[in-house]
């Protein structure tokens, strides 16, 4: 068992005091490792890693050419690259090099296998959404050009200026100097998790178990791979939290809180304000800290500094962020007061396995177990106070489990707020981990430490995205994320982008929307499904003037299936309903209508022009 004491006050002599935990060796009492055979070992995890790397993508592949084992050999591509470094970072024999470069290695084959899901372009909807900032850049070389897809996108521009800036000093595509930012970012966010558990324990051992619960946060794998935002800004969070841990364990200057926050608050308004709320935590247990106050009142001046500049930046740039980021927290004040007989809207979608459920479940009591018992035996240690109080923000991860179960949107809240707080829970989840393997534990106390660790992942991958449908690529499903992108989708996005001037209104489906308004810079309608969903012409030419579209797109694919998010369109009203699909009758009313003019069609995408009927 690792041991942590705290440093013993000493009396004033004029030099700064390392107050940080001192640890006892993990190595004492064992021989001194093996140099050729260390290297030996870690070369071969890091085989095994990149192998299991590829039989995923070759699963992709297998699914895309509808192949069967795509699944099996997914999972088993999964194990090999989980198990191998699980058990080195676990085990007590592992050195910080060793732990350091697996962490390394399942970061860049997790990076390798987003690129390897979709190789040709950006499909998610949140990627799109930061395709059209973007390309603005690129088209005008201005930040801030109004982005009706998101709006709160282009004042936040960091991700897409470095992007940008890649791609017109390389040559590349907006693509591929995506990935590449996206990929370097991932690369790094490991690394910085590992110096801020470092700087927190003073351990090692720890700090890497710590990294490695937080690659366990359903978003770490896939989504925090994608080009979004809140990827790019995330090593910023860390490193801005780790400068205010130095500030009171090395007594360096709170300043230096800034170099990172900065660059965070210029690439994505919720890491700024998490970022904000989390240095506010800090000051205050370093305040509580002996001999904390003076420094505590430093970082708290700090903290409000960074949180009027993060305000006034973004009042000046995304006034519109303050609404967008009050609808989830009422969902999730609302749901203390509502009844309890009050019913969330049903999902119609591909049943999950009822394994997956199972080890979800799994995964978070286990991880919540962790926690609390982490937070215990900080407790119970002769650790100082600051870093007690640091295991208590733990907590952090059960409040999210609570709001997974009460808010209407709970799962979606809780899955993105675990991107955050497992920072703070995985230091006590660690403790937890260490204690059940120590220096000396038997092999059964190891394979229970390997057995809840590949638990935590696997249940990472079932919760995460992509979500159970769509977790192979290859099978189309209308109105979805990435596999409602295909070839006939993309095929009509590149004609709107060729043919349309930019800004036109466009009323389309899930899929067709994120197409039209990433690549062909079309404002799209969230009020159309009233209009698809008329049975009379009257109905629907009273809908087609209410909505003023320019362009209608219709996919007859909606005829044969039903849509796996419950949902059609942006805002359905029939949301939850859909338990047959449409009716091939609701759109021959486009055809017949004599002021509609159809100007695109590939088979099952049809683009119709209805500004005649409203007179635009």
């Amino acid at each position: 068992m690792i041991m942590t004491v705290s440093t013993r006050e000493q009396p004033s002599t004029g030099a700064a005091v390392d107050k940080r935990p001192v640890t006892v060796s993990e190595s004492r009492g064992s021989p001194p490792p093996d140099d050729a055979g260390s290297g030996n070992a870690l070369a071969t995890s890091v085989l095994v890693v990149a192998l299991g790397g590829f039989a995923v993508a070759i699963a992709y592949a297998l699914s895309r050419a509808e192949a069967p084992g795509a699944t099996a050999l997914y999972w088993g591509g999964q194990a090999l690259i989980i198990l191998p470094v699980a058990l080195r970072v676990l085990s007590p024999s592992a050195d910080a090099r060793e732990r350091m470069a697996l962490l390394l290695a399942m970061a860049a084959v997790q990076s390798l296998l987003a690129w390897c899901y979709s190789p040709d372009q950006f499909r998610f909807p949140d990627e799109l959404q930061h395709v059209r900032t973007a390309t603005d850049i690129l088209r005008s070389h201005h930040l801030f050009t109004p982005n009706s897809y998101l709006e709160v996108s282009p004042g936040f521009p960091g991700m897409e200026e470095v992007t940008t800036a890649v791609a017109l000093l390389t040559g590349m595509s907006l693509f591929h100097a995506g990935v590449v930012t996206v990929s370097a970012v991932h690369l790094a966010l490991p690394i910085c998790l590992f110096l801020l558990y470092r700087e927190l324990t003073n351990d090692t051992r720890i700090a890497g178990i710590a990294t490695l619960i937080y690659t366990t946060a359903p978003h770490y794998a896939y989504f925090n791979a994608l080009f979004v935002y809140s990827a790019v800004a995330l090593p910023f969070l860390v490193l801005a939290v780790r400068a205010a841990l130095r500030s009171y364990q090395r007594k360096k200057s709170a300043l230096w809180i800034a170099f990172p926050f900065l660059p965070m608050m210029l690439t994505h308004h919720l890491t700024a304000f998490v970022g904000i709320v989390v240095l506010a935590a800090v000051a205050i247990i370093v305040g509580l800290s002996p001999r904390g106050r003076s420094i505590g009142l430093r970082l708290a001046g700090m903290t409000v500094g960074l949180s009027v500049a993060t305000i006034l930046w973004t009042a000046h740039r995304s006034p519109s962020t303050f609404s967008y980021l009050a609808g989830p927290i009422h969902d999730v004040l609302s749901s203390v007061t509502r009844s309890g007989d009050s019913e969330h809207p049903k999902l119609i979608a591909y049943g999950v396995p009822h394994w997956e459920s199972l080890v979800a479940m799994s995964a978070a009591g286990i991880t919540a177990a962790c926690v609390l018992g982490g937070i215990a035996l900080v407790s119970r240690q002769d650790a100082s106070r600051f870093v007690r109080l640091a295991a208590i923000l733990g907590l952090t991860y059960p409040a999210l489990l609570v709001v997974r179960i009460v808010a209407p949107t709970g799962p979606e809240l809780a899955t993105r707020g675990l991107t955050y707080g497992m920072l703070l829970a995985a230091f006590p989840a660690a403790t937890a981990l260490v204690r059940l393997w120590p220096l000396h534990g038997s092999g059964m106390r190891a394979a229970s430490a390997m057995a809840i660790t590949a638990t935590l992942a696997v249940g990472a991958i079932v919760t995460g995205l992509p979500p159970s449908w769509e977790r192979l690529p290859g099978r189309f499903h209308v109105a979805a994320f990435e596999s409602g992108i295909d070839r006939h989708v993309t095929a009509g996005g590149a004609w709107a982008h060729d043919n349309w001037l930019p800004y036109q209104r466009v009323a389309c489906d899930f899929s067709l929307c994120s197409m039209f308004a990433g690549y062909s810079h079309a404002t799209v309608s969230t009020a159309a499904s009233p209009m698809y969903y008329a049975t009379s012409m009257a109905v629907f030419d009273q809908s087609l003037r209410d909505l003023t579209s320019d362009y209608v797109a219709v996919d007859q694919r909606w005829t044969r299936q039903t849509p796996v998010t419950g949902r059609y369109f942006f805002r359905d009203v029939l949301e939850g309903e859909h338990t047959w699909p449409l009716a091939p009758s609701l759109f021959v009313k486009f055809d017949r209508n004599p002021r509609i003019d159809r100007l695109y069609d590939n088979g099952p995408i049809q683009l119709y022009d209805t500004r005649k009927v409203w007179g635009g």
